[in-house]
């Protein structure tokens, strides 16, 4: 069987970002501290009408409306605890038009140096036929 050469270290960056940007899914990476974003996917975009900018002027608290902001901060809470959470109900995102869309959202805590962040996958519900 012929070996085939690994990915150097830059590659396999191009390959992550690729991966981050195709996916299916929102993805959004946020301060653990203040909850504003700091990246979105391609996905994330095209599902709430924002653009890029748009977004990383935003905390992840806009993206849901007033009455589940509860949910977000318990979810948080859980995060803090155990590192995680799991999308335990589905809740909603507000589009740039104002629409909602249902999702399922699961996040995990990442901590560089002496900050924290999170990692949240939003499965969005929404189907189109």
């Amino acid at each position: 069987m012929k070996s085939k050469k690994r990915p150097n270290n830059e590659q396999l960056q191009r390959l992550q970002t690729r991966v981050y940007d195709a996916a299916p899914d929102s993805i959004f990476f946020f301060s653990a501290e203040d909850l504003n974003i700091l990246s979105a996917n391609h996905s994330a975009i095209k599902a709430l009408g924002y653009t890029k900018e748009e977004l990383l002027r935003m905390s992840i608290l806009d993206l849901y409306p007033q009455e589940e902001h509860r949910y977000v901060h318990e979810a948080l809470s859980r995060l803090h605890k155990t590192g995680s959470f799991q999308g335990e109900r589905i809740v909603h995102h507000k589009r740039k038009d104002g629409t909602l869309i249902p999702v399922q959202p699961n996040g995990a805590l990442l901590k560089v140096d002496d900050q924290e962040f999170v990692l949240c996958f939003c499965l969005i519900l929404t189907f189109t036929v």
